[in-house]
């Protein structure tokens, strides 16, 4: 553009130089002579806005080059800023699922120390039965003595009712009741060192245990039953109970198989 201006104006001299030379100059020009020096002077006032534009037009140039390549940088960053947000929603998810895992193994422990902790309470109680049966029966001088070993002596009844069980019978003895009836057995008075068993063997019948004095008592799962009252079987092949002198007047029941419930007078 300043290349053009400048060969505008060098036009425009040689055609004046040219005209003076064919035409000598007189003073009715003189006018006209100065009127094109005002517009040279305009036409180089707007070479030199031109230039200024054209320099601010270059200006532009290199600035929106400067930012298109700044642009380009940012996109790349927010290229790099989506995928490392990608690679962070991974790592939460995989995240997320190794605590949901963790979290489902420590309800399963959970569960497995509340199985345990009951089976505990359970064993506690146990032992603490034990313990009180061991008390009572130390609180009562009960000697249970080596007759309730191998060497067991075992009797058979054949009868179903009213089976008077004798001081003789009382020493460690098994009583088993092999006929298809019910059974009722009637302790003597309570000795020291007295026990006995008495059980079914392939039949379904009801044990009776009761006193002969009605002055004396059975204690029943550590409660002490009225005076004279017996104490019933629920009728089953498998009931088996063993009873042991607790005091002079008290048998205690040492151990039982099946629900055995107070059968009254």
């Amino acid at each position: 553009m300043k290349s053009f201006i400048c060969a505008v104006l060098l036009l425009i001299g040689v055609s004046l130089a040219f005209a003076q030379t064919q035409n000598p100059p007189d003073t009715s020009n003189l006018a006209t002579s100065g009127e094109l020096t005002a517009v040279s002077n305009q036409v180089q006032a707007l070479s030199a806005e031109l230039t200024a534009v054209s320099n601010l037009l270059v200006a532009a140039t290199n600035e929106t080059r400067l930012l298109s390549d700044a642009l380009t940088v940012t996109s790349n960053q927010l290229d790099d800023v989506e995928a490392a947000l990608t690679v962070t929603s991974n790592q939460l998810v995989g995240a997320t699922n190794e605590l949901t895992a963790v979290s489902n193994q420590v309800q399963a422990v959970d569960a497995a120390l509340t199985t345990t902790s009951n089976q505990l309470v359970t064993a506690t109680n146990d032992i603490q039965g034990l313990a009180d049966d061991i008390v009572a029966l130390t609180n009562g001088n009960v000697i249970i003595g080596g007759t309730l070993s191998a060497g067991v002596a075992i009797t058979y009844r054949q009868v179903g009712t009213n089976i008077l069980i004798t001081p003789d019978n009382v020493s460690g003895q098994v009583i088993m009741q092999d006929t298809n009836a019910a059974a009722l057995f009637i302790l003597p008075d309570p000795t020291e060192g007295d026990g006995v068993t008495v059980a079914n063997t392939i039949f379904d019948n009801v044990l009776s245990i009761d006193v002969t004095n009605v002055l004396h008592s059975i204690t029943l799962d550590g409660v002490q039953l009225p005076l004279g009252n017996k104490i019933d079987s629920p009728g089953d092949k498998n009931d088996r109970i063993t009873i042991v002198r607790r005091n002079s007047t008290n048998w205690f029941v040492f151990s039982r198989s099946g629900t055995w419930i107070d059968g009254g007078p």
